[in-house]
């Protein structure tokens, strides 16, 4: 990445220094004046898909189009979009599981395997407690990020940003509750990652493949490994995600 960048006249601002992956942040000058910016994130830990991969093509930008582009199966897409909006709770996680709760298709059973196995892998968070009470946002985050990327006049049918909230919140909490009703196994396989530092993936119901990935999983492998540290009194293994900033002559 640092040298194909670099070749097309971009200026690293910051590049991840750790094995589990970062966000890169390139300058490049603006046909518009001045400087932008484009990031790249990057994360090892999700290094082995779930339910495999599709080939897709990219959207068109005028005549440049990329074919069969390999893209993680809709499923552990959807799933790493509603853990984040139960860890993050920003407006723009609301807004993509609005559309989410409205796709037509999906198997659900599918979404709740990839939400039990990034939930778990999850650093500083306890699946166990995630709940539809934890779907929101606030007007601020909504102000700051989100309202930019919206037509003028996105939130009129909903008789302003803070009746949108209010609406989409209650839709998702409605239409993800399913989601959070835990089993005696998904207890129990969430309880032994958290608690015992053991990934015993047969306590899902789940195929067999799929059990094998969920184990497999370098994300859920390196949080295990530390609960297993932290029980014991080890030595941690270094932080994940850890980034250096690299100066560059002007």
């Amino acid at each position: 990445i640092e040298r194909l960048m670099e070749s097309k006249g971009y200026a690293a601002r910051r590049e991840p220094s750790e094995h589990a992956g970062g966000k890169w942040i390139y300058r490049y000058a603006s046909a518009l004046g001045g400087a932008g910016t484009i990031e790249i994130d990057i994360n090892y830990l999700f290094r082995t898909p779930l339910f495999g991969v599709r080939p897709m093509p990219s959207a068109a930008l005028g005549d440049t189009q990329a074919m069969a582009v390999p893209v993680l199966d809709i499923h552990e897409i959807v799933a790493g979009k509603l853990v984040a909006l139960i860890a993050r709770r920003t407006a723009r996680d609301l807004f993509d599981a609005h559309r989410i709760i409205a796709m037509p298709d999906l198997d659900w059973s599918k979404v709740k395997l990839g939400t039990l196995m990034i939930g778990a892998s999850a650093r500083s968070f306890d699946w166990r407690t995630a709940s539809v009470d934890m779907i929101g946002c606030d007007g601020k985050d909504l102000a700051a990020k989100l309202i930019t990327c919206l037509p003028e006049a996105y939130f009129e049918p909903y008789g302003g940003q803070k009746g949108w909230i209010d609406t989409v919140t209650a839709e998702c909490r409605q239409g993800l509750e399913h989601l959070f009703q835990f089993g005696e196994g998904e207890l129990a396989f969430l309880t032994g990652v958290l608690e015992e530092g053991i990934i015993d993936a047969a306590r899902l119901d789940a195929p067999e493949d799929v059990r094998a990935a969920i184990e497999a999983c370098p994300a859920l492998r390196w949080k295990a490994q530390n609960v297993k540290a932290w029980k014991t009194g080890g030595a941690l293994p270094a932080k994940r995600g850890g980034r250096r900033r690299r100066r560059h002559k002007e």
